[in-house]
């Protein structure tokens, strides 16, 4: 026998019980868990051959479970599971302590498999190792799919892992991912900020076959919104291929967008004709980055553009080939609404400046239409909404009740007769003492202008309190949601039409509408003699005709002046009439 053998046989065994010292040390540095299961890990790790504790992968956990059942109790076998796990962790966690380390385990996307109990990301790893059931922590990334699909995945596992605190919650959202997954390899899906409506629905259809309860299939289905509003809001560039856009991802200027209600979306998808899709973002598009509409009007020329290029879909028609007759069915179907002249027109001015911007783009050589043919007349109809003096009387009395942010923000529609939207997004700086008056500063986001008029001293002093209780900046909003922004107008509603419940405001049946004490203040000051003018600075419109339709009661007061002037014998258009006739005998 060669000599070298017999040399190679002692080195082989240092090597060996080297590794074993190691690896010793190693877990003798695992001290969360205990030294008997370190112990009985030690042994099974040795002879699989691993040198380092962070050399356990997914696979060799599946061999240690096989190990387990083997060779413990049935009572043990999860607990040095999860003791089997633990080492791990820490393991790593302890090597990410150092510069090299955090380089080495640093999270990202890899084409294998994904445990979430190891990932090297330990505010993740954290939240799953209690966890019993382990379906939703296993990732699959070796498919044989796109890899813009296994990263849109990957991404959604770590951000719902991240954002979602309650583990049910997560847990059923991972879960309701994992079909999608799935369903997207099934239908060769490759990204899924492009999906069609139609697979949309497929997948929905495939919740219910899979026989998910209804309460869990929605918060299932929700993943694919997620997933979409993530991408684009993440995304290094905006993809305005998406079929949704999501428009806090977009630059737009303060001015244009309502604080107390979020931007929202534009949806694009339910235009099934692609060629009109396109049309239609090339529109939005448009009225994003070059006119200066606000987000809320777009979102409205969005949503009527969509009805009418759907009603196109079911002609199989593209917006080029549409002809009068065509369109005037179209038209019969908005009178089937029932709709108001003003909304009617509304409707069809947006359809109409649809096809202007088309016609200046060169996308269609003709308007199929001549919308002076189709525009009807409107007329103000004025609608009394003030709210009844008891009602709001009775508010008052119990306010002591409602929450304090709700009590302030009442007294403001209450007293001010300001809209809910400003409300919400009242900032520090707004309230000013001029020496003798009390002064407030809002933005109209309607208006899209500032205004400021006096207000009552009690309220000036109320919110001088307010803003000294809890510190708040010049530019600070007075009251914030949980992000530090705006207070959300939805949010503002919900919150009352509950607490006038719970208070049996009006014996529990008044339904509260913001907007009603703005018709309470202008009817207030008109009945007091306060100049129409003046009315109409101060609720900051722009004409007196927008401004009379908030002053409730017209024509009680406008029937209550003719009797008075009718009542005096010198206007009776009778009487005169009959003095008239009787000269005229005279004269003959």
């Amino acid at each position: 026998m060669p000599a070298y053998l017999h040399i190679a046989e002692p080195q082989e065994i240092r090597q060996e019980e080297e590794r074993k010292k190691q690896l010793r040390e190693e877990l003798e540095k695992c001290t969360q868990v205990k030294g008997t299961f370190r112990n009985k890990i030690y042994r099974f790790l040795v002879d699989s051959g691993i040198r380092h504790l962070t050399e356990i992968d997914y696979p060799l956990r599946s061999q240690f479970k096989a190990y387990a059942k083997q060779n413990f109790l049935k009572k043990q076998q999860n607990v040095m599971v999860n003791a089997f796990d633990r080492i791990r962790q820490q393991a790593v966690w302890e090597e990410q302590k150092t510069l090299a380390g955090r380089q080495k385990y640093k999270l990202k996307y890899e084409n294998t498999l994904m445990f979430l109990k190891y990932l090297p990301d330990r505010e993740i790893a954290e939240k799953y190792t209690i966890a019993r059931e382990e379906s939703h922590l296993l990732w699959d990334f070796r498919s044989a799919c796109p890899e813009t699909l296994k990263q849109q995945i990957f991404r959604a596992v770590c951000s719902i892992s991240r954002e979602k605190q309650d583990s049910g919650e997560r847990k059923l959202a991972l879960t309701g991912l994992q079909y999608l997954y799935r369903f997207c390899i099934c239908s060769a899906i490759s990204d899924i900020e492009m999906m069609e409506l139609e697979e949309k629905e497929r997948f929905a259809e495939e919740l219910k076959k899979q026989q998910v309860p209804e309460n869990q299939r929605k918060t299932m289905y929700g993943v694919l919104a997620w997933i979409q509003r993530h991408e684009f809001l993440s995304a290094k560039e905006i993809c305005w291929e998406a079929n949704v856009w999501y428009l806090e991802r977009i630059h737009i200027s303060k001015e244009r967008i309502n604080q107390s209600n979020p931007p929202g979306s534009l949806i694009f998808e339910d235009v099934r004709n692609k060629r009109n899709r396109e049309l239609l973002k090339k529109y939005m598009r448009y009225l994003l980055a070059v006119s200066d509409i606000s987000v809320s009007n777009i979102r409205t020329k969005n949503s009527y553009v969509r009805n009418y290029l759907k009603f196109l879909d079911e002609k199989g028609l593209s917006v080029d080939e549409v002809k009068k007759e065509l369109f005037e069915i179209y038209i019969k179907r908005m009178h089937q609404k029932n709709m108001e002249p003003q909304s009617f027109n509304t409707e069809l001015l947006a359809i109409t400046q649809f096809y202007n911007f088309l016609l200046v783009r060169e996308e269609v050589d003709r308007m199929p239409y001549q919308p002076n043919e189709y525009i009807q007349k409107s007329f103000d109809i004025h609608h009394d909404r003030s709210v009844e003096k008891d009602i709001s009387l009775e508010i008052i009395s119990k306010l002591k009740y409602f929450p304090e942010h709700l009590r302030l923000m009442y007294l403001h529609l209450w007293g001010i007769g300001l809209r809910a939207s400003e409300v919400c997004a009242l900032k520090g700086s707004a309230y000013e003492w001029d020496g003798r008056d009390a002064w407030i500063r809002v933005w109209q986001p309607k208006m899209r202008k500032y205004k400021r008029v006096p207000i009552p001293e009690m309220l000036y002093r109320l919110m001088e309190v307010y803003i000294k209780k809890y510190d708040i900046g010049a530019e600070d909003y007075l009251f914030p949601n949980s992000k530090g922004g705006a207070f959300r107008y939805g949010t503002f509603r919900i919150q009352m039409l509950r607490y006038c419940e719970e208070n049996q405001i009006n014996n529990g049946e008044y339904i509260f509408r913001s907007h009603d004490y703005r018709h309470n203040v202008a009817t207030e000051f008109y009945d007091s003699g306060v100049p129409l003018s003046s009315v109409r600075d101060y609720h900051g419109h722009t004409y007196d005709e927008m401004t009379l339709q908030y002053v409730d009661h017209m024509p009680d007061r406008v029937e209550k002046a003719a009797d008075a002037v009718f009542q005096d014998p010198a206007n009776n258009l009778a009487a005169g009439l009959l003095k008239g006739s009787k000269g005229k005998e005279h004269e003959e």
